[in-house]
This record gives structure tokens, sequence and C-alpha cells, in this order.
């Protein structure tokens, strides 16, 4: 018997084993239907509409989701403005939302109305200023385009044997280049061929080899917001079929302290978008398939005056107020200074501040530094006595208030900051992550913020 009349009796599982195996990144688990999903109607999904407001184009984006519980959530930007949508709700087929901005002291409240009817809103939008309102029509038209696909999917697919399978797909942007990942469940990444959405469906084709023979697997599948419902058609020699997927993205938080996302790295396509003091000292890693950038040896990096070595910037991010969000892992040897550094405010380099996360708190160790044309001065109002750097990966935020100039660290529990400091020496500027003189690795970088 020839190996591949062997193989053809077990070649449904075998195939099952291998699609589901490696099923690009789309994620949705099966679950009990709750009651967004009896619902008869779902707004979820991007929704965009363009219009003249004196003399001036608007493209007009609303991003809906409606969760499980039953509430809807979401935001809406007017070219580059954006705002957490209010007061919204779903009765029936009529959505409502509210938006409110403040301009020149003004507050301008509008309030949205319309009947979600498959992928197209007929409604009325009222703007109040004052005591003053206008009525205008509303009928925005629900689209799919590679921004709306962007993030980290997680995908479900049960075989008709029963067989389930759970793989992940990242996709991100590299300038104007879309580039996904998928890996496995058994971790394995492979490379998606052909990504693209055609006619408001996300298209994307796997192909590997295995024991000789090709397995060709084509997904399509159509997004509503942080779901992708679809079909994937496989063929394994000749041996061809098509399976349901159902996916769910891992969401990304829009707003935090009322400021909007406005980056999120995971590195999934490397660090273009980040520079640093010494490139050489930085390289992008695999662990399991998911990847993080490692500053993985000493910057040959002198600065103009005592401060830290190895550095990365974000290229092109200048913020005031901010959340900043990450997981940091310190690879070094345990020792006092034992460190990994954030960065912020950073002007050049003799002016900017950083937060130095160390093992022992002492005068250059575990504190909120200012670097202002001069050796690093530490000003932290309170601070613990050391931090912990054991146990891998940990949870690291900074929340920064310009108005007031606090700055608040939080280190694995959220609720409870590490350190404490009130400056207002930079009002804004970039943000990075470094070390003084130690070696670590980050990933999943989030930052809201106003730019």
């Amino acid at each position: 018997m020839n190996k591949r009349t062997f193989l053809m009796p077990r070649l449904p599982n075998r195939i099952a084993m291998l699609i589901v195996g490696l099923a690009t990144t789309l994620v949705s688990a099966q679950e009990t239907p709750s009651p967004a999903s009896k619902t008869t109607v779902d707004p979820s999904g991007t929704w965009r509409r363009e219009y003249d407001w004196y003399n001036t184009r608007i493209e007009e984006v609303l991003r809906v989701t409606l969760k499980d519980d039953g509430t809807v959530i979401g935001t809406l930007s007017r070219n580059d403005a954006v705002s957490e949508i209010q007061n919204a709700k779903l009765e029936g087929s009529e959505l409502s939302f509210s938006v409110s901005n403040v301009y020149q002291g003004t507050t301008w409240t509008t309030r949205f109305t319309g009947i979600v009817t498959g992928d197209e809103i007929d409604g009325t939008v009222v703007l109040e200023v004052n005591d003053q309102s206008w009525d205008f029509p509303w009928q925005p038209k629900r689209s799919v385009q590679m921004d709306d696909v962007l993030g980290t999917w997680e995908v479900y697919i049960e075989t008709p044997d029963g067989t389930v399978f759970e793989p992940t797909m990242k996709i991100s942007k590299d300038g104007n280049e879309y580039k996904s990942v998928y890996t496995s469940m058994q971790g394995q990444v492979l490379d998606v061929k052909d990504l693209r959405v055609e006619d408001n469906m996300l298209k994307f084709t796997i192909t590997a080899d295995f024991d000789g023979y090709t397995l060709k697997v084509d997904y399509k599948g159509r997004p509503y917001g942080n779901k992708i419902n679809g079909l994937l058609d496989y063929d394994f020699e000749g041996n061809a079929g098509q399976v349901e997927f159902t996916a769910r993205r891992k969401p990304v938080q829009q707003f935090r302290n009322g400021l909007p996302l406005v980056f999120f790295e995971d590195f999934e396509s490397g660090a273009e978008r980040w520079t640093q003091t010494d490139a050489k000292a930085w390289q992008i890693v695999e662990e399991g398939g998911n990847r993080v950038y490692s500053q993985f040896q000493k910057s040959n990096y002198q600065p103009p005056v005592r401060s830290p070595l190895n550095m990365a910037l974000v290229k092109d991010l200048h913020v005031g107020d901010f959340v900043l969000q990450a997981r940091m892992n310190q690879t070094g040897k345990e020792y006092g200074h034992r460190d990994m550094c954030i960065f912020f405010g950073y002007q050049d380099p003799a002016h900017f501040y950083y937060v130095h996360i160390a093992t022992k708190a002492d005068a250059h160790a575990n504190s909120i530094f200012i670097v202002n044309g001069e050796p690093r001065v530490s000003i932290a109002t309170e601070r613990t006595d050391g931090t912990d750097w054991r146990t891998g990966y940990h949870d690291v935020r900074i929340v920064r208030d310009c108005a007031t100039g606090a700055i608040e660290v939080y280190y694995d529990d959220m609720d409870k900051p590490i350190m404490r400091a009130r400056d207002d020496t930079f009002k804004a500027g970039r943000l990075g992550f470094g070390s003084f003189d130690d070696t670590g690795k980050i990933d999943d970088v989030i930052v809201w913020g106003r730019k």
C-alpha cells in the first residue's frame, strides 16, 4: 500500500485537522444565544457618509458594536476628530445616539435617530446649539474597508465530525501596505496571501505543504464590527469541501479616561514605526507564534547628559494628555537597579521625562525622572520601595494629565499606582521604551491621547 492510498481513509479528519490548525486568524467562539444575538437587527460595523458643511467636505464614519448584553457602544469621527457616542440604544430596528462637542466655549450636541435596514440607515440628525436646533437627513451606508478589519482575530471552526479549531490571525498596516500573520492552535505561523476586501467581504488564501501534499484554503467572510461570519473552501490534493467559520476580534478599547485611541502596536509587522538610539540593539523575536520587540543588548550611544542609554521611540506620535499601556518583560539579571524605562514628553536627547521601574528604589532608581538639559532628576512625590520584575511579562500603564501636571504609574495592579509625580515642564512630546543599561522586551503597546 503506497503512502497516498494509506492516507485516503483518514483524509477527511486529516483535512479537518489541517484546516482548523492552519486556519487564519478570525475569531469567534460558539456561544449560547444572548440578548444581542436574538435581536432581529444588529447595527454592528462601520457606517459612512459624506456631506458639505460651510464649503468643507466632511467624511463621517460611525463605528458601532452591539454587545452581547444588548448595549450599544461606538465612536463617530468627522475627518480627524473622534468622539465617543453617548446615550446609544437599539429599540427594534431604531438606532439612536448623541455626540457632544465644545467649540469656542459653546456646546454643540448632535442627536442621531434612524431605522436600520440591511446595510442602510434612514433617519434624521438634529443639531442643537444653545436654544436653537436644525434637522438634517441622515442616510449612512454600512461598508467594509481594510482599515475596518485591523487587529487580532480569533477564529472558530467546527468540522462535521465535531472537531473544533481556534486559530488566530493578526491583520496590521505598515504604511499603505496591509499584512497578516496566521497562527495555528499548535503555534505554527503562516503568511496569509491575497488579503483583501471585495464587495464588503474579507478574503484571503492560505497554502501549505504537508508530507509532500498541498493544502489550499480560501476564506471569505462578512465583517460586522468585531464579528465575521463566512465560509472557507479547502482543497487537499483534489479532495475539496466547504466549512463554515466565525470570528471575533479581540477588542481594543477605543476610549480611556475620555481620550481616543491614537496608537496600537503588536509588532506583527515589524518595527518600522520606531526609531532607536542604536538600531542594532533591538530586534523582533518570536515567542510561541507571537512577535515582540526585544532590546537584547546595550546600545552604542552616549547621551548628552546622564540619562538612559537604550531608547526606542515612536516615530510620528506627539501627545499631551495620554494613557499608555504595554506588556513589558525585563530580561536582565537580578540586582538593585534592574530596570526598564518608559519615555514621554520627549523633545530631544536632553529634554524629556522617563519612568524608571527598578528592583530597589534610591535616588537614581524606581522613580519618575526629568531630563532638562542636565543629568536626570527624580521628581516622584510618591513611590514604592521597589518593583519585582520576576515571572515574565507585566502590565504597565502611565496616565498623564497636562493641565494639572499629574503623572501616575501602574504596575500589574491597575487600581493602585506605584509612583506619582506632578510637573508641567514639557506639555507634549514623543513616547518610547527602553532601559537605562539593561535589557528587556515589550509588546501590545496601546496609547490613548490628544495629539
